[in-house]
């Protein structure tokens, strides 16, 4: 296998459909949708090497979409050859789904060692980014919450969370002019590693006047790294204003513009005025794909007791 080759299209015009409980084979990579299924406008790339960071050791050749696809209810599975097994034990074996914020490991439902096939069990509308096989009972080693850079006169406050962490050493904060340059920031800060949701902050003193950027970068024991999300904090006298998006959008929507730590409570109202989703705290990405398409009132409740309004579309 080449370390990286196209091996399905779809135009913008044109529409991949599976009927439901059909079963489809795609160079490894296998589909086996609850209900009818239809993919367009994207192209599948399979690879040698992950495109989305993962420490983990995983078999060569994962599958990436490069445009985002419905999300996914069904069964995926993968094939693979005992000589890209990269030292992970057969009975191991397990598919993991990168939804374009984290990986997730899905559990299994067979393996056979035999036809060298994984089948996970059903999932419900999953995103569907990167598609590998690795080990199924290794817990990854971060996975991002929010991130936020909020400015206060020529302080800039840099918050972020993780929704878990494991074999993390520490998180340098990085600043940019431009989006592309980037230097650190202040000092290091220590992961903590235990169970639960975490917090940090930290306060960029001094900061430039205009319009600035930030990330973060997270170290492991073993000196591999990753980056978060990139943030806009304002330029002095600049007002970030609320926003969502994308709008419209189908599967899920981000805020900007507000303090995430602020953050006490988001519900979408529909044009009745009836609560059709909330949620109790700040999230990285607000999951809507529960609720119908339609026009829907975004109210943001904020710890300070104030309330932000958008509108949202959803597909």
């Amino acid at each position: 296998m080449a370390s990286a080759q196209p091996a399905f299209f779809v135009g913008n015009e044109a529409s991949f459909n599976i009927k439901s409980n059909t079963l489809i084979y795609v160079n490894g990579l296998v589909l086996q949708p609850g209900s009818d299924y239809g993919i367009s406008n994207t192209e599948m790339i399979v690879s040698n090497a992950v495109s989305h960071y993962t420490v983990q050791n995983y078999v060569s050749g994962a599958a990436t979409f490069t445009n985002n696809i419905p999300a996914f209810t069904g069964v995926l599975g993968f094939y693979y050859s005992d000589d890209n097994l990269n030292g992970i034990t057969e009975s191991a074996l397990g598919v993991k789904v990168h939804n374009g914020y984290y990986w997730k490991s899905l559990s299994t439902a067979s393996r056979d060692a035999v036809s060298n096939l994984i089948l996970s069990n059903a999932v419900s509308n999953l995103n569907l980014r990167e598609i590998v096989l690795a080990d199924e009972f290794v817990t990854l080693p971060l996975v991002w919450g929010p991130v936020q850079a909020i400015r206060n006169s020529n302080d800039i406050r840099v918050s972020w969370s993780t929704r878990s962490e494991q074999a993390v050493s520490h998180f340098q904060v990085e600043r940019s002019n431009d989006g592309r340059q980037w230097l650190p920031v202040g000092n290091a800060i220590d992961a903590r590693n235990i169970g639960g949701e975490q917090s940090y902050s930290t306060i960029d003193q001094d900061a430039p006047a205009h319009r600035l950027y930030y990330r973060i970068r997270q170290h492991d024991v073993d000196g591999r790294s990753s980056y978060s999300a990139v943030v806009t904090a304002a330029a002095v006298g600049e007002s970030l204003s609320i926003n969502v998006f994308p709008n419209p959008a189908s599967g899920s929507f981000r805020i900007t513009g507000v303090d995430v730590l602020n953050i006490q409570k988001v519900e979408l109202l529909d044009s009745r005025g009836a609560v059709a989703i909330s949620f109790s705290k700040a999230q990285a990405e607000y999951d809507i794909r529960s609720i119908a398409a339609g026009v829907y009132h975004v109210r943001i409740h904020t710890r300070s007791g104030d309330t932000q309004n958008q509108q949202l579309i959803k597909k």
